[in-house]
């Protein structure tokens, strides 16, 4: 990882060679701070003044519990997203942990959650750093009681909440985790995780008649930032910042690249999920053997169970 890249730093401040590309996200940069000082409401007595809600691969607004949750339970909410160095560079055997078309599907999703946030009368701060880092110092600056985040599964993800949960304890700050990545919630699964089958078969038939949880509908107003701290929101880094090639071609070995046509984000997702829940659309697909929804997915713009939600009705039309 390029040294420019710090903790908790800023892409603006990240950037050390004078390049000034852009990668079209300037334009849901917020231009109003009119939002940033939320209303009490009758019940502030019994919300946390502040509460943090950290995004990772939940880069939506619908279906999202911990969203929900922490709009709910809070005077005001902060949306972060930290773009982690880690995730990014060489891996061991020399190849990008992260290529520019998945980080550029990526920015254009943060782009996307930013403008929904947005016009929802909130927004999204992003930096670039460890969040482990850059989470303790938000919740210092303007007063955080929580961090509100969907648990993910992976090693090193794994490893960074329980670096994160080490550190915000020390400073007084709880962190309230949340299962919404698969289908069916790890509450509900009628075995320990340690009886989990090992191949699909036995998990169908483990699961055979197991109810899926209803939709989350998106709120139609977020809580207002926080007024103690007054924290920029910061620019969404290009492919430069995060030390990738910044001259994407869509091009690959003299043939279009596959992922050149899907834009990422929320919006685009969803809309994609209705054209594909038309008939004629899904039968095309089926002839076809592909969807083209596993790239909404990479970085769940679109929930599992809203997936399953349409696709009911693609079958009832079957």
């Amino acid at each position: 990882m390029e040294a420019r890249i710090e903790h908790g730093m800023r892409p603006s401040e990240a950037m050390d060679n004078g390049d000034s590309d852009k990668d079209g996200n300037d334009q849901v940069e917020s231009s109003t701070r009119s939002n940033r000082h939320p209303s009490d409401p009758s019940d502030a007595a019994t919300l946390r003044s502040a509460s943090i809600v950290w995004f990772r691969n939940d880069l939506r607004v619908h279906d999202n519990e911990c969203l929900n949750s922490a709009n709910n339970e809070s005077m005001s909410v902060l949306p972060v997203y930290c773009f982690d160095p880690r995730d990014y560079g060489k891996s061991s055997s020399g190849f990008d942990k992260t290529g520019p078309f998945r980080a550029t599907f990526l920015l254009e999703s943060v782009a996307d959650l930013r403008k929904t946030l947005q016009a929802k009368g909130s927004d999204l701060v992003v930096r670039i750093g460890k969040p482990e880092i850059v989470l303790v110092e938000l919740a210092q600056a303007v007063g955080a009681e929580a961090v509100y985040a969907h648990r993910e599964v992976s090693h090193d993800e794994v490893k960074a909440e329980d670096n994160i949960e080490a550190v915000l304890k020390e400073e007084g700050v709880e962190v309230k985790y949340f299962w919404g990545s698969t289908l069916y919630h790890i509450d509900d699964l009628p075995f320990k995780l340690t009886e989990m089958p090992t191949n699909y078969g036995g998990f169908k038939e483990k699961v055979q008649g197991l109810e899926v949880r209803k939709t989350i509908e998106a709120l139609d107003q977020v809580k207002g930032l926080p007024a103690k701290g007054d924290v920029e929101p910061g620019e969404i880094p290009s492919l430069v910042d995060l030390g990738l090639n910044c001259k994407l071609t869509s091009w690959q070995n003299g043939k279009p690249a596959a992922s050149a046509s899907l834009v990422g984000g929320e919006t685009e997702a969803l809309q994609r999920l209705g054209r594909f829940a038309t008939e004629s659309h899904w039968r095309e697909c089926l002839s076809n053997n592909c969807s083209r929804l596993s790239k909404c997915d990479n970085y769940t713009p679109v929930g599992p169970r809203e997936v399953s939600k349409m696709l009911s009705k693609v079958l009832h039309w079957k």
